[in-house]
């Protein structure tokens, strides 16, 4: 189980707006609290490496609601948009010999929840589709000016 002393990756602007958003908040829900705000890690809702979190007040009790702490990719796809991180972690792994259990290793070992080994695979199994689709277009565009100069 999560606790306040593990790792995540958070993407430092969203990281202050929400923290900049809470405070005010709870100033205005509790004004002259001065209670320690902690992570709620309870109300986390992790997507791969990206994660959704709130804040709370153990003085008051004041309770944030959840803030998206990653940058999102628009898709073409219906349903919750992409973390960048996540596809970005792909894009990665398939540039090495290392594969998502040994990214889950790594990420185990520096005290940081990884993600699922479902959740890499599906996300692995989109961004090699994207990244063939451009592989492919690539070459069909080398052939082209191949034809073009050699005519």
């Amino acid at each position: 189980m999560a606790n306040q002393n593990s790792n995540r990756l958070l993407n430092l602007g969203k990281l202050m707006d929400m923290i900049n958003d809470v405070t005010s908040l709870h100033q205005d829900c509790r004004p002259g609290c001065r209670g320690p705000l902690q992570w709620n890690l309870k109300s986390e809702d992790r997507r791969g490496l990206a994660t959704r979190m709130g804040i709370l007040c153990t003085s008051c009790g004041y309770i944030s609601g959840r803030y998206t702490l990653y940058e999102e990719v628009e898709t073409k796809s219906p349903g919750r948009k992409a973390a960048a991180v996540n596809l970005g972690l792909q894009v990665g792994l398939s540039q090495t010999p290392l594969g998502n259990d040994g990214m889950r290793k790594i990420l185990l070992s520096t005290n940081t929840p990884p993600p699922s080994r479902k959740s890499l695979q599906k996300t692995s199994n989109k961004v090699m589709a994207m990244i063939e689709s451009v592989n492919e277009a690539d070459m069909s565009h080398r052939c082209r000016q191949l034809v073009d100069v050699n005519t």
